[in-house]
C-alpha cells in the first residue's frame, strides 16, 4: 500500500519521499540482478529452442530410416491384390495368394432361418395378456437356450423380449398379419445349414405348452417340429463352384458368404446368387506405391525442416551467363547454427542420387524418383507404376541396396550416425543443450533466491531511510522554529 507522503510532510521532504516509493527503491536496489535474471531466462529459452530443433531433425531422420526399413523388407513388394470382374463378388487377399485368374459362379447365398408362428387361436393384440404360462427352449443347431419362462399376464411383446433376453441365438419380434392378427417372428442370428432352429417344450407339454399356443410346435408329432408353412426361410450354406455356370456337382460350401477355402491366400465375399466373375490376382502396386510414397514424404519433411531450422540463408540467381545476378536472403527462422544437419543431408542425398545397384533398376530415377532443385524427391507416378507392374522384385532389390548403402552392416552409416543413439550428432547436440539448460535453471533458481533476500533487505533499508529523513525533518523544523522565535524577539526590541 503506497503512502501519501505529501500529507505527512510538506515541502521538499514530502516530494522526495513521494518520488522514491518503496517499489522504486526496491527496483533501484535490485536492478542489476533483475537484468541478469532476464538474460538467464533468454538463455534458457534459446536452449529450449535448440533442443526442440535438434529433436525435430532427429525424428525426421529416424522416420526416413523407418520408411526405408519397410522398403528393405522383401515382403513389402510381395503384396498381392485381387480384382473381380463382377462387383457382386468382392475379394481380399494376402501375400500367399498365387498370381493368376479364377472363374467362379455363386450357386446360392448363406442365410439364417426365419420362422413365423401360426397360433391355433387368433392373437388380436401384442400388448394384451395372453392367459397361458409355462417354459420352453429354443435350439439353434445343437445349442439350446436357457429355459424361457412366461406367465399368464405376459403379452406377446413381453414374450418376444423374454426370448431375446435368454441369449438363445435368435431374435424374436412381433408382427401384425394382413388380417390384423399378431404373431411371433423368430430369426436365427447365424447363417448356415447347421444353425437351423427347433423348439422344445419343457413345462407343460402338449396343447398346454406356450409353444403350441404361439403356433411354434405341432404336438401331434412325436418330436419337436414345425407346422407346415411356418418356416419362411430355411437355414442354408453359401455355395460356389469353379466355372462360369451353375454346377452342384463340384460346389464348395461355407456357412457364411465369405470363403477362405477356394484358393490359398484368397478371401472371397459373395453378395449375389447366380453371379459369375473372373477374379484376377496380381501384384498389389497400390500398396507398394503407398510404402514408397511414405518414404518420399518423410524425406521431403526432413529436407524442409533442415532448411527451415539449420540453413543460414538462400542464394537466388536471376539471369544467365555474364548477366547473372545473385541475391542472398537470410533465414530468420534459423535455430541451429551448426552446418552438420545440412552436411549429413547432402551426404545422404548423394548416395540416394547415385548408382545404387546392378540389377534391372540401378538408380531411383529408373523407377521414377528424382530430386528437384531444393533437394526434395519428386515421384513420377507413371514410371513407378510401370516398374512395379513389370518387375516388383527388381524394385525391391533396388531399395535393399539403398538400405545397405545408407546403413552398412559393419559400420555406422551417415543416416544412423545423425539420429541413432546418444552418441549420434543429434543425440550429442540434444544432450549438450539439455545440460546447458539444466545449468541455466540452477543459476536462475539461485538468482531468484538472492533477489528475494535483496528485496527483503531493500524493505529494511527503505524503512531506515524514511526514519532518517523523518529525523532530519524534525531537526529542520526545530531549527526553523527557533529561528522564527529569535527573529520575532529582535523585531519587538527594536
Amino acid at each position: 500500500m503506497s503512502i501519501n507522503w505529501a500529507s505527512v510532510y510538506t515541502g521538499p521532504i514530502g516530494q522526495l519521499l513521494g518520488d522514491l516509493s518503496p517499489t522504486t527503491f526496491m527496483q533501484l536496489m535490485t536492478q542489476g540482478s533483475q537484468a541478469q535474471l532476464s538474460q538467464l531466462n533468454n538463455t534458457k529459452s534459446q536452449d529450449g529452442t535448440l533442443i526442440s530443433g535438434w529433436t525435430t531433425l532427429q525424428s525426421d531422420a529416424q522416420a526416413v530410416n523407418g520408411a526405408l526399413f519397410t522398403l528393405n523388407n522383401p515382403t513389402t513388394f510381395q503384396q498381392m491384390s485381387a480384382t473381380s470382374s463382377n462387383s457382386s463378388i468382392l475379394t481380399a487377399t494376402d501375400s500367399s495368394a498365387q498370381q493368376g485368374s479364377y472363374s467362379l459362379y455363386v450357386d446360392q447365398l448363406a442365410q439364417a432361418e426365419i420362422d413365423q408362428g401360426q397360433p391355433p387361436t387368433a392373437i388380436t393384440s401384442n400388448s394384451t395378456a395372453l392367459g397361458f404360462s409355462g417354459s420352453f427352449q429354443i435350439y439353434t443347431g445343437t445349442q439350446p437356450t436357457s429355459s424361457i419362462t412366461i406367465s399368464s399376464s405376459d403379452t406377446l411383446q413381453q414374450i418376444a423380449s423374454a426370448i431375446n433376453a435368454a441369449n438363445s441365438g435368435v431374435t424374436a419380434s412381433t408382427e401384425q398379419l394382413a388380417n390384423g392378427n399378431w404373431t411371433l417372428a423368430i430369426q436365427g442370428n447365424t447363417t448356415g445349414a447347421a444353425n437351423n432352429i427347433h423348439y422344445v417344450a419343457t413345462s407343460p407339454t402338449g396343447t398346454s405348452s406356450p409353444l403350441y399356443q404361439l403356433g411354434l410346435w405341432n404336438t401331434s408329432l412325436s418330436t419337436p417340429t414345425y407346422f407346415s408353412g411356418e418356416v419362411l426361410q430355411s437355414a442354408q450354406n453359401a455355395a460356389v463352384n469353379f466355372g462360369s455356370v451353375a454346377s452342384t456337382s463340384n460346389e464348395i460350401t461355407s456357412s457364411t458368404n465369405t470363403f477362405t477355402n477356394l484358393v490359398p491366400g484368397l478371401t472371397v465375399n459373395t453378395n449375389s446368387q447366380g453371379s459369375a466373375a473372373t477374379i484376377t490376382v496380381g501384384p498389389n502396386t497400390s500398396g507398394m506405391t503407398k510404402s514408397i510414397q511414405q518414404f518420399v514424404t518423410n524425406w521431403n519433411q526432413w529436407v524442409s525442416d533442415t532448411q527451415n531450422l539449420a540453413e543460414a540463408g538462400t542464394v537466388t540467381a536471376t539471369g544467365t551467363g555474364s548477366g547473372s545476378n545473385y541475391t542472398y536472403q537470410s533465414n530468420k527462422n534459423q535455430v541451429i547454427k551448426s552446418g552438420q544437419p545440412q552436411g549429413v543431408l547432402n551426404q545422404v542425398q548423394t548416395i540416394m542420387g547415385g548408382i545404387i545397384g546392378s540389377g534391372a533398376y540401378q538408380s531411383l530415377s529408373d523407377i521414377g524418383l528424382s530430386f528437384n532443385g531444393s533437394g526434395k524427391l519428386v515421384l513420377n507416378q507413371s514410371t513407378l507404376t510401370n516398374a512395379l507392374g513389370q518387375n516388383p522384385s527388381a524394385v525391391s532389390t533396388l531399395f535393399q541396396n539403398l538400405y545397405s548403402a545408407l546403413t552398412p552392416t559393419n559400420s555406422v552409416g551417415a543416416l544412423q550416425a545423425f539420429y541413432s543413439g546418444s552418441q549420434s550428432i543429434a543425440g550429442q547436440a540434444i544432450a549438450y543443450d539439455t545440460t546447458q539448460q539444466t545449468q541455466t535453471n540452477t543459476q536462475i533458481t539461485m538468482l531468484k533466491n538472492q533477489l528475494t533476500a535483496a528485496e527483503q533487505q531493500a524493505v529494511i533499508q527503505y524503512g531506515q531511510w524514511v526514519n532518517q529523513i523523518a529525523h532530519y525533518s524534525q531537526e529542520s523544523s526545530l531549527v526553523s522554529a527557533m529561528f522564527n522565535q529569535n527573529s520575532g524577539s529582535n523585531s519587538t526590541g527594536g
